[in-house]
């Protein structure tokens, strides 16, 4: 199937901090016989987005489209792509493949919406925009599940939440060696540290606590399961330990190098100071937030 290369809007980081543009771009066509063009009916906003609206994280020229985590429908594809359909409903996952299967380094694939730096020096764009050039699509989108051949569109913004938001920290809970009964303790309550924390009660946690410094996500994490730990209230291990003398058995960073003291300043060693003070001897860590820049 093919479609003229018309115009599309895409919000585009320029390198000024805390400005976004939304900008007409020439929608993508097929590069490679292994690319599919999804036109996106959804995409999500990534905590390491805020880091490059920040201005400190990101390819080092400017101009490019934001956004690595979206749901959409095919609208064309290569020839060599035998996974999928034109018109399918697709998932885009935050990292595409990068041809080779099995993908033993994720490093060495893309992560799209972070500009060419992160694409192997490719002009993929990103998600947050009304189409998208995916390369190796065989082995990168993944189809929505229909039911009697039909697919569920009211579910569309669960199916984004499995592009990236909720499924790195389920395997960040993987990556610390979580265990149904254990304790873990989730820093950062943003979109991320909730998905943690859900995740972690629904695969048969203790006890999650949820740490942060806003009484809103606080109480969204506590609506949850979780118990919230305000920081603000005093040392975050220190309360947890309270609770729990010998430490939890799992922690997650869902914060990264912009973690804040109680007073709201930058100090990008609390939460991986915190993590190795309360979790056990042979416990297990999952760090999700970025540390470079």
């Amino acid at each position: 199937m093919a479609f003229s290369n018309g115009s599309m809007l895409a919000v585009v980081w320029n390198g000024t901090p805390y400005n976004m543009s939304v900008e007409s771009r020439p929608i993508p066509t097929i590069v490679n016989q292994t690319d599919a063009i999804v036109r996106m009916s959804s995409a999500a906003i990534c905590g390491s987005d805020l880091h490059v609206y920040h201005g400190i994280y990101g390819s080092a020229e400017p101009g490019w489209v934001i956004g690595h985590e979206g749901v959409g429908y095919i609208e064309n594809l290569g020839d060599s792509v035998y996974q999928h359909a034109v018109g399918d409903y697709v998932v885009i996952p935050d990292n595409f493949g990068n041809g080779v299967y099995p993908d033993l380094k994720p490093a060495a694939g893309m992560t799209p919406g972070y500009g060419p730096d992160y694409t192997e020096g490719q002009d993929v764009g990103g998600c947050q925009a009304e189409y998208v050039r995916v390369p190796f699509a065989n082995f990168t989108l993944y189809p929505v599940p229909t039911t009697n051949g039909t697919w569920n569109t009211s579910k569309e913004l669960d199916y984004v939440m499995t592009s990236d938001v909720f499924a790195t920290p389920w395997e960040g809970l993987t990556w610390a060696g979580f265990e149904a009964g254990d304790t873990v303790a989730v820093f950062g309550a943003g979109p991320v540290g909730q998905m943690a924390a859900y995740a972690a009660i629904i695969r048969g946690a203790s006890r999650v606590y949820a740490i942060d410094r806003i009484q809103q996500l606080l109480d969204l994490a506590e609506s949850i399961g979780a118990i919230p730990i305000d920081y603000r209230n005093g040392d975050a291990v220190a309360q947890i330990m309270a609770r729990d003398p010998g430490g939890v058995a799992r922690s997650i960073d869902a914060v990264g190098f912009e973690a804040r003291s109680a007073n709201g300043t930058i100090d990008e060693n609390i939460v991986l100071n915190q993590t190795l003070q309360v979790t056990q001897i042979n416990g297990g860590i999952g760090v999700l937030g970025i540390y470079s820049a």
